[in-house]
């Protein structure tokens, strides 16, 4: 099994219901992710930054007991950590308040030594941001140069849409490095005004490479120059929808890597072998829609893996 690279902000997130402050945990897309695979014991490194303060040793503690490894993360000391405020309405979506003071250093890492086996996750503003365009452009490089799985999740906030027109190049040079693109319909409408899948399909730059399109309503969409699939959802009463894309993205990568799917097997999959993998993606987002916490919880992980290994043994079974 190879490893998983999950680049992206990291916030030290205060979630709020309807003004009344409920907790303080990790947040970030890509932290969301990380945390829920870390629960799952597959070798998962973040790659990110954030602060030697006291919010930053909280979250460095916490990543440390959910097997997350930091090797690849800037503690800088001369800034904070990044703060979110996460607001839940009656509906229980979010909205957010990003309060930041970095400083002028920034990201400075060593490069992972990206293979062949590997899945590298990246998103959210942090792999757009201007200040950031050389480094991760240079990350996705190594890993695109290594035949890594390269993922991207655009996660693009209406909080930008002003600043589209300087950053859709950024957008559209991410996409062309991925191998999936998973996002929502509201990216997808906010980032190109698509309304559909294959509507979405037409704006990648990547011909050969594959789309995943969530819906809170209508399902989810596999689209590609080979397949256009659609896959429900479960109905649920959500108690909060934050982290529900970054738990999709946990739970398609998982499984990959229970498959032993690699870049060059991609071409290779069949709908039942998509069917399987997509479906992780729904238990894991439709899972953490019930909870107050942004990643799947360590009893919800502890039932996938054990279901996950009687599946696999009764397939080799029958084999």
């Amino acid at each position: 099994m190879g490893r998983i690279y999950a680049l992206g902000e990291t916030l030290y997130e205060k979630i709020y219901r309807e003004g009344t402050f409920l907790k303080s945990i990790a947040g970030g897309s890509a932290v969301n992710t990380a945390i829920s695979l870390g629960r799952m014991e597959l070798p998962v490194y973040l790659i990110s930054e954030f602060g030697k303060d006291e919010e930053g040793n909280k979250l460095s503690g916490f990543f440390l007991e959910n097997k997350v490894d930091t090797s690849y993360v800037y503690r800088h000391k001369d800034g904070k950590t990044s703060v979110s405020n996460a607001h839940l309405d009656a509906n229980n979506e979010a909205q957010y308040q990003f309060f930041k003071d970095l400083p002028e250093k920034r990201f400075e890492i060593e490069m992972p030594d990206f293979r062949n086996d590997d899945i590298l996750l990246f998103g959210s503003w942090f792999a757009i941001n201007p200040e950031l365009k050389n480094k991760v452009l240079s990350i996705l490089e190594h890993a695109h140069n290594a035949q890594s799985l390269i993922i991207y999740d655009p996660n693009f906030r209406l909080a930008h849409i002003d600043e589209l027109k300087q950053i859709k190049p950024s957008i559209l040079r991410n996409m062309k490095y991925a191998d999936i693109v998973r996002g929502s319909n509201e990216d997808f409408k906010n980032i190109f005004g698509a309304m559909s899948a294959k509507e979405a399909y037409n704006f990648l730059p990547n011909e050969s490479g594959y789309l995943i399109y969530t819906t809170s309503k209508q399902g989810e969409f596999l689209q590609s120059k080979n397949y256009s699939e659609n896959y429900p959802i479960p109905e649920i009463n959500p108690v909060s929808t934050i982290g529900a894309g970054d738990n999709f993205n946990a739970g398609l990568i998982y499984g990959l890597s229970l498959k032993g799917i690699n870049k060059k097997d991609l071409p290779y999959l069949d709908k039942k072998d998509w069917k399987e993998i997509i479906h992780y993606g729904i238990r894991f987002a439709s899972k953490v829609c019930m909870l107050e916490d942004n990643y799947i919880s360590p009893d919800f992980a502890r039932e996938i893996k054990g279901t996950s290994k009687n599946s696999f043994l009764s397939r080799n079974k029958d084999n």
